[in-house]
């Protein structure tokens, strides 16, 4: 019996292999660059984003500062409208932070506001809760979860404020 050459033309077989090969590893290293790119880990917009709602414009509060040099402002209590959904607030990160936060507001021992990812010097000032409250006072508590400005990933120092919120 005869062995039948399965290439007829070991020059293309060649080119064909080589040519194969380097798109092997061309595609390996766009791969590699794109899932270890830093900036592609690190962007603030990877999972959290920027709160689009956060503005410059600031209200003058108290402020407390964290173990880690990190200034968290303080509420003596929070006075919103009764019935209302859209509540006037001043949730700020103070301009010296190299921080970003992310703060929660709770009712009752319920989160009825969440955050995105707020700038140092800028603050969130009208929030939307999930339903309105008749007027009287309610057992309130504020977190200040916090960022690295490196990798928005990366937590830092927070704090839990108790506050109480008053609704008229």
């Amino acid at each position: 019996m005869k062995k039948e050459n399965r290439t007829k033309n070991p020059i293309v077989t060649f080119l064909l292999k080589g040519i194969l090969f380097i798109a092997v590893v061309a595609g390996t290293i766009i791969a590699i660059n794109y899932f270890t790119n830093d900036d592609a880990k690190d962007t603030v917009g990877d999972l959290l984003g920027l709160d689009p709602n956060a503005t410059n414009e600031q209200v003058q509060e108290e402020s407390v500062e964290s173990a880690a040099g990190i200034s968290i402002p303080g509420f003596e209590k929070l006075v919103f409208q009764a019935d209302s959904l859209t509540q006037d607030v001043a949730f700020e990160n103070p301009e010296q932070n190299d921080v970003y936060f992310i703060i929660y507001l709770t009712i009752n021992d319920e989160i009825v506001y969440e955050s995105k990812l707020i700038e140092p010097g800028k603050g969130i000032y009208s929030i939307e809760l999930p339903t309105s409250y008749a007027a009287g006072e309610y057992a309130g508590k504020l977190t200040y979860e916090t960022r690295s400005m490196s990798d928005s990933n990366e937590q830092k120092n927070g704090a839990e404020i108790n506050v109480p919120i008053i609704f008229e």
